[in-house]
């Protein structure tokens, strides 16, 4: 359904902000980062809030979530 896919998008474009907000923060610190884990943490945000409506703040470093994807990953 139309519908139901556009209000998905509008949480892949949660995620996605907080990915670049996260990779653009450390750029601008010359950061070097490992763009794959990035990606599995923002894939695991997105499947969190479209099939469980509950937002992990996967992205975010220090929660208990990222922690563990960081081991797992």
């Amino acid at each position: 359904n139309k519908t139901t896919l556009k209000d998905l998008i509008s949480n892949f474009n949660i995620v996605s902000d907080q990915l670049i907000e996260q990779l653009g923060s450390r750029a601008d610190n010359n950061e070097m980062v490992e763009l794959c884990s990035w990606f599995h943490r923002a894939a695991l945000g997105i499947i969190c809030m479209v099939a469980f409506a509950k937002d992990i703040d996967c992205l975010a470093k220090d929660t208990p979530f990222s922690s563990a994807i960081a081991k797992i990953i």
